[in-house]
């Protein structure tokens, strides 16, 4: 049997009411999920000089409000992961990081990012923000994959928990927008 490809309301090239779930400040929607994709980011050992940090920010927030205009591309910024049609993740890949090792030394390598997200109908064309993490990266696929099932899972008993109240949000503007399809 064929299946369909979901696509996200972020790469439909319409206006999206971006939401974290936990943010009760509208207008700081952006700035929460901006923060929480970034200390997704920090782990002991990982150092961050000024510049970097805000270049990262600025890409961060840059590719979130890119979602929330409807622009990214699908797969390669955008797509469905997991089985239904409860969850995407907007991915960043090659961020650029520092790692210190105990005895001082640094490497410089590159990771990837992801935020999980819904985008359940009752809220018209959105995007709720509800887990971000770090792509698992330096082991073998079995782990790998563990670690990002279990990321997955965070925010599946995230969409779970929430959904029926939607996370107490309320649409962002009061103008009509298009649902999926229309």
């Amino acid at each position: 049997m064929p299946t369909t490809r979901r696509t996200s309301n972020c790469s439909l090239g319409v206006p999206v009411d971006l939401y974290w779930h936990a943010c009760v400040e509208p207008e700081d929607h952006v700035a929460a999920a901006t923060a929480a994709v970034f200390r997704a980011l920090g782990r002991p050992g990982r150092r961050w000089n000024p510049f970097a940090e805000r270049m990262v920010l600025a890409e961060i927030r840059g590719r979130l409000r890119a979602a929330a205009r409807g622009e990214l591309r699908p797969v390669d910024q955008v797509k469905p992961i997991g089985e239904g049609d409860a969850l995407f993740e907007i991915r960043w890949l090659d961020i650029p990081v520092t790692e210190v090792a105990p005895d001082g030394s640094s490497r410089h390598s590159t990771t990837g990012a992801r935020l999980l997200h819904a985008e359940p109908l009752a809220l018209s064309v959105c995007a709720v923000g509800l887990h971000a993490h770090e792509k698992p990266h330096g082991q073998d696929d079995a782990t790998a994959r563990a670690r990002q099932d279990a990321e997955i899972r965070v925010a599946l008993d995230r969409y779970h928990a929430g959904v029926g109240s939607l996370w107490g949000l309320r649409r962002s503007s009061g103008l009509p927008r298009p649902r999926r399809g229309e």
